[in-house]
């Protein structure tokens, strides 16, 4: 997924939704393992990037006509 757009995100994540009936869907921030510190100066800015792309993707995929039709 990390080589994926946003939109093309949103995309795979709307469509699978659709196909499968779902009517909520729960987005949680990245989980970081490879010993990233969030209050590290040099994890924060990378960490926090992150986080704001995984904020976009979910209101786009709220967003989404394909989603919008399923009520």
């Amino acid at each position: 997924m990390q080589k994926t757009t946003i939109a093309e995100r949103v995309k795979m994540v709307s469509g699978f939704c659709s196909r499968n009936k779902i009517e909520y869907l729960t987005y949680h921030a990245p989980i970081f393992v490879n010993g990233e510190n969030i209050c590290d100066e040099k994890w924060g800015g990378i960490i926090l990037d992150s986080i704001m792309q995984n904020i976009e993707e979910a209101k786009e995929v709220i967003d989404d006509p394909g989603l919008q039709t399923m009520q």
